[in-house]
């Protein structure tokens, strides 16, 4: 899906929604997630900057079809 934008997690949103659907528990970290046993994350940007110097990111309807997409590529995937 990447066509040279900018591929950062610009707010680590979706670092923190994985984190809390698949924090593995009784690790001594101190969190469990929702699911902590089987699941796998593909982790899937489809927002980038339009100008490097804006704040705010987007996003468009091609760039989420391309992620569908490569997600339905990649097997047994449940979005």
């Amino acid at each position: 899906v990447y066509d040279g934008r900018d591929v950062d997690d610009f707010f680590s949103h979706g670092t923190h929604v994985s984190g809390l659907i698949a924090a593995q528990g009784a690790n001594g970290i101190g969190v469990t997630g929702l699911a902590p046993r089987g699941v796998e994350i593909l982790p899937i940007n489809v927002f980038y900057k339009e100008n490097p110097d804006d704040i705010a990111v987007v996003s468009d309807s091609r760039t989420l079809i391309k992620a569908l997409a490569y997600v339905l590529e990649h097997g047994n995937v449940d979005v």
